[in-house]
């Protein structure tokens, strides 16, 4: 349970003595009486203190750890302060994320910025590391709400067992690297890493790279571009592309991250706005650089996310939510409270058995148990132009749950938006990775009869089957030598596998969008599971001949294989 003080000053969403694979948690907590003001957050064991903003009694903060055991001090408004220990546990996990920064063989590696603000390869580095340290504790949190637990990947560690940024230099110069686009980049950069000689362990290994060589110029006497495509046109070493083993993203925004947890509400939440005339603007057309910020480091999550075999999905990070990253890390905005509905229940799973907050923190009903009847569960997203998006969920009596398609008409616009992508597979070599989706504004859905719950973060959060894919992924869990590798396999129209099946998947083709799911979360998950031909066909529209089916098995082996829905049994 969450920490209880005299002072008023509460922790929701971590207990003193709790043990975490992450160094960088967000603490989401709550000041007696709606107060505004700041609060002082001290790691007494490392000596470093950062003050967070109070809004309406509530508060948001990231402390750094130390591994080993780290004494946390809180205090404000003339309080008594509030002291909890977090325990913070290198990751037995084998496979890694490694932060890498790009520089070309003939340039120093400094990225663009404007004039005064320190652009060096020590800079990017440090932003690039605490991006990372970002998103993965964005990804612990938003698979707890999914009823896993903090659950997140490893980032790659140094000889002092610290997470760090590795400069990688490569062998193209800066002409070169300037004359290729962005899926020339990735195909060199994912065959130059791989065959590199500086990273142990590849086989081990996501690379989640920055260019330290992208350039926007505007020639002369030239109208400043307002779409997003005509920017890019003058944009060079720019890419925002991911599969197989890299993630690869350019540095035109990165002049708008944090360096260090300290400058990080500053950096959420500067409206100065990109002068286009000398910058790149990559916001989602909002230009403000706490909008190049948010989309930048959702972006690149979106991009790992790919070298993770997730698909793109009607919301969430793998849609356009990554726009909205910023929000899970502020409190701008969280006094907006958003009713929820229940007309039938569900029970929650007892995985994870933290308080959670009323505010600032996204509810998702927390896994599914076994029901004699079906029972239906609607998750509607608010987006941040106002508009929303909704999902549902039904458990069968057998214990699987399936996703509607209640969603079409943002999906429809979504599969359009990426006709060209391809979804990520396996190695760095082989993949053509994904790009990212154009904005997109969903339907509005509401349905009084269906349990609603909603995500308050606003678009930021794992779409259901990216979490269950995720849950069992291979980065995601350490390493068993006795475990069975075989992949599930099809026939006859059935899925099968003898180690049991955890999700599958339909994506569109050639989009590589996700339109429908079965997750099993039973203790015994099934070993088979028949693709019905009706109950298909319903999904799709009547042009689509074929689909791609992914399953995952318990041990996070993964199956991809397209099938043409005439093919499937009635």
């Amino acid at each position: 349970m969450a920490p209880k003080s005299p002072s008023g000053i509460q922790v929701c969403n971590h207990y003193s003595g709790k043990t975490l694979m992450y160094c960088l948690p967000l603490v989401i907590g709550t000041v007696h009486k709606e107060r505004d003001g700041w609060i002082k957050v001290t790691n007494t064991s490392t000596g470093e203190s950062v003050n967070w903003p109070v809004v309406k009694g509530k508060f948001k903060a990231l402390v750094e750890l130390q591994e080993g055991s780290n004494r946390i001090n809180i205090q404000g408004f003339n309080e008594l302060p509030l002291e909890l220990t977090l325990i913070y546990q290198l990751s037995e996990i084998q496979r890694y994320v490694q932060p890498i920064y790009i520089k070309c063989c003939d340039d120093p590696g400094c990225f663009q910025a404007p004039s005064g603000v320190p652009n060096s390869s020590i800079n990017a580095q440090n932003r690039i590391l605490l991006g990372a340290k970002l998103i993965q504790t964005f990804t612990a949190e938003k698979l707890r709400e999914h009823g896993f637990g903090e659950m997140t990947f490893k980032l790659g560690t140094d000889e002092n067992r610290q997470p760090f940024c590795h400069v990688f230099t490569t062998n193209l110069s800066l002409k070169q690297a300037h004359s290729m686009d962005g899926g020339q980049l990735w195909n060199h950069f994912a065959q130059e890493l791989i065959s590199s000689k500086e990273f142990k362990d590849k086989e081990n290994c996501k690379w989640y790279a920055f260019m330290s060589f992208t350039r926007y110029n505007i020639p002369d006497d030239t109208e400043i571009p307002q779409k997003h495509q005509d920017i890019l046109k003058y944009t060079k070493g720019h890419t925002a592309l991911g599969g197989g083993g890299l993630a690869l993203f350019g540095t035109g925004n990165l002049h708008t991250w944090a360096e260090t947890i300290s400058e990080l509400v500053k950096c959420f939440t500067d409206t100065k706005k990109i002068d286009r005339n000398n910058l790149m603007d990559d916001s989602g057309y909002r230009q403000f650089y706490w909008a190049n910020y948010a989309t930048g480091l959702g972006a690149s999550l979106h991009e790992l996310g790919h070298t993770f075999d997730l698909a793109h999905t009607p919301t969430g990070i793998m849609a356009r939510g990554f726009d909205d990253i910023h929000k899970v890390y502020t409190i701008k905005g969280a006094d907006k409270v958003i009713k929820t509905k229940h007309e039938c229940s569900t029970k929650p799973s007892s995985a994870s058995t933290d308080k959670q907050p009323a505010v600032d923190i996204v509810f998702v009903e927390k896994s599914f148990q076994e029901s004699p009847l079906s029972t239906t569960m609607t998750v509607i997203t608010e987006h941040y132009d106002g508009s929303t998006s909704l999902q549902s969920f039904t458990e069968n009596r057998d214990g699987s749950v399936t996703s509607s398609k209640s969603v079409s008409s943002s999906l429809m616009s979504l599969s359009d938006s990426v006709s060209t992508d391809i979804s990520a597979v396996s190695s760095p070599e082989k993949d053509f990775p994904s790009e990212l989706p154009n904005s997109t504004c969903a339907a509005d859905y509401s349905d009084d009869k269906v349990k609603q719950v909603v995500f308050r973060d606003g678009k930021a959060h794992w779409y259901r089957s990216s979490a269950i894919l995720l849950r069992f992924h291979k980065w995601f869990n350490p390493n068993n030598p006795e475990i069975n590798h075989t992949i599930p396999t099809f026939e006859s129209g059935q899925l099968i596998s003898q180690n049991g099946l955890r999700l599958i998947e339909l994506r569109t083709v050639p989009a590589g969008v996700v339109v429908h799911h079965w997750e099993f979360l039973n203790q015994n998950p099934p070993k088979r599971f028949t693709l019905e031909k009706a109950e298909i066909q319903n999904l799709f529209d009547d042009t689509d001949e074929e689909c791609t089916v992914l399953t995952e098995d318990n041990f996070g082996n993964i199956l991809r294989k397209k099938i043409f829905l005439k093919d499937l049994i009635n």
